[in-house]
């Protein structure tokens, strides 16, 4: 297996469309390009044996250490999360070339059809009350499980860019290299420094809560970045009203708690995304909240947002 990925990494020119490449126990047909990013680039390939369509997320390690750890970090949650509705399924990893400069990662996923961002797009910003619904509760499911680990762990970069719409029209989320199971605060300047240059990486500054951009602060951080982001924050803002609370150079407005909320939205909307986004991590509405209670009895009675989940 390792010798047939060598073989169609060192073939570059067009990418990998067209190759056949073995995965695990899938060997599929690489037939669409579907999108690049970071160190990685999605391809959509088909089973040979059933001809089922998934999606091949193709990273080139090169030799950089932080791109092995977030494969690593991403391979190990996804392993940890499988069989969750609303997270991403992984069904199989394999890796290419000796450690080192040349070597790739191959993670076969299940194939979405569309993403947040692109979803929202084609409806110009504009979702109905049901749509927030559904999306931001299938999301904050998913935020759930993870906090409900032993330890919890945090995504750390929640955002619609991590927001898939299944094939099977169920919303999933996805990209787990952020992933972390540490809480705690950083107790000298070393250690801020280099907590400081983390965060700038891997997390995006319109997301990140106020105790991340201040960490001289010392206030813990945990799981309840998660609520402050995108998830179960900025996420149920962006639904609502198509854009995000904090723009521009947002440091400051973020460290402040200043955001405004505009009208048209049911009343519960709002009351949840003020309880989401408190400044004190302490204060803000839990993961064990009923979901927003209000808003889950009017838009899907009987409902909890953030139940734990058992497959």
């Amino acid at each position: 297996m390792r010798s047939l990925l060598r073989s169609v990494v060192q073939r570059k020119e067009g990418g990998l469309v067209g190759r056949t490449i073995k995965v695990g126990p899938y060997t599929c047909k690489v037939d669409a390009h579907l999108g690049d990013g970071g160190f990685a680039t999605i391809y959509r390939v088909r089973d040979n044996s059933g001809g089922a369509a998934y999606a091949l997320k193709h990273i080139r390690l090169a030799g950089e250490v932080d791109a092995r750890a977030e494969c690593d970090t991403e391979v190990e949650t996804m392993k940890q999360l499988r069989g969750h509705p609303n997270i991403l399924t992984l069904r199989a990893v394999a890796y290419a070339g000796p450690k080192g400069a040349d070597q790739e990662a191959f993670l076969l996923l299940d194939l979405c059809r569309d993403s947040l961002v692109n979803y929202m797009q084609e409806r110009s910003g504009q979702l109905s009350n049901g749509d927030v619904f559904t999306i931001f509760h299938s999301i904050a499911k998913a935020v759930a499980v993870m906090h409900h680990q032993s330890p919890p762990l945090a995504h750390r970069d929640l955002k619609a860019e991590n927001i898939l719409l299944h094939n099977n029209g169920t919303w999933v989320l996805c990209d787990f290299g952020s992933a972390s199971s540490w809480s705690g605060s950083y107790d000298t300047t070393d250690a801020v420094l280099v907590a400081e240059e983390h965060i700038r990486k891997h997390t995006t500054p319109a997301y990140r809560a106020p105790e991340m951009f201040d960490l001289y602060s010392r206030v813990p951080i945990s799981t309840s970045a998660d609520l402050w982001q995108q998830a179960l924050g900025v996420l149920l803002y962006f639904l609502c009203y198509g854009r995000l609370p904090f723009g521009g150079d947002c440091k400051l407005q973020v460290l402040n708690g200043e955001f405004s909320v505009p009208p048209g939205r049911p009343t519960q909307f709002e009351e949840l995304i003020r309880g989401l986004l408190t400044m004190n991590p302490g204060a803000r509405t839990t993961i064990n909240d009923p979901a927003g209670s209000p808003v889950a009895q009017r838009s899907c009675p009987g409902s909890r947002l953030c139940q734990p989940w058992e497959p």
